[in-house]
């Protein structure tokens, strides 16, 4: 008979290294594999044949035109823009709807976002007048204001110096107010809308009612004075 082997020792390590565990079975991975209904893209192609029937995709299908729709949403479309771009104009008869579908998303490929804007520049600044607002392609300005206030503050500051007063705020209401004769008023309405006009009587003139004022005041007082007026009767001479 064979003498049996002799078994094979492992071979020995060097102290402190580290020793690998034999493991039973492989870790599974941590993160789980996403449901393809739970992708944007692939729900938007799978929704297709609830707008258009005709468009009914398959889950095959589905899943080799998401990467193509991704990229519409991941340029900006919304998923109402892929619909109607899969589902417009369709062709009649439409034997093939995944063909047609990947047709669309290949050459109807929205354009790549801008990712940086134009810096905004200035290309011409104009002065204006501090007091005026007026810019000086109409008139001349030294030192941002323009002759005329300029001239304006030079009066101000003068004026200021004597004290005298400028610009003084003018008196805007009458201390009397107007007076209306309210029955020519009348009278000239009246003759505007064709009616008859009544008869206006002539004003009295003031000078006259003061005359006749004064003397009557003369007369009553000449009147009261004379009845206040007592006569005396002659004293009796003594009997002689």
């Amino acid at each position: 008979m064979d003498a049996e082997p002799e078994p094979v020792s492992p071979p020995e390590q060097a102290p402190g290294a580290f020793r690998a565990e034999p493991t039973a079975a492989r870790a599974e991975p941590t993160a789980a594999r996403t449901e393809p209904a739970s992708r944007p893209a692939y729900r938007v192609l799978a929704r297709l044949g609830r707008t258009e029937p005709r468009m009914t995709l398959s889950a095959a299908e589905c899943a080799a035109l998401e990467a193509l729709a991704a990229e519409w949403l991941a340029r900006g479309a919304t998923p109402d823009h892929i619909t109607r771009s899969l589902t417009a104009g369709l062709p009649q008869p439409l034997h093939s709807p995944g063909a047609i579908a990947r047709v669309r998303l290949e050459n109807h490929m929205p354009p790549l976002p801008s990712s940086t804007s134009e810096p905004a520049y200035i290309s011409r600044a104009v002065m204006t007048c501090i007091s005026c607002d007026s810019d000086e392609t109409t008139t001349l300005l030294l030192r941002g204001v323009c002759v005329d206030c300029r001239e304006e503050m030079e009066a101000y500051d003068a004026a200021e110096e004597t004290g005298e007063i400028i610009d003084a705020v003018p008196d805007t209401f009458r201390a009397v107010p107007a007076k209306v004769e309210v029955a020519r008023r009348a009278d000239q309405l009246r003759a505007l809308a064709g009616l008859k006009c009544r008869p206006i009587p002539e004003p009295v003139h003031s000078e006259a009612v003061r005359a006749h004022a004064t003397a009557t005041t003369a007369t009553v007082t000449a009147a009261t004075a004379a009845t206040a007026v007592r006569v005396r009767p002659p004293r009796a001479t003594e009997a002689e």
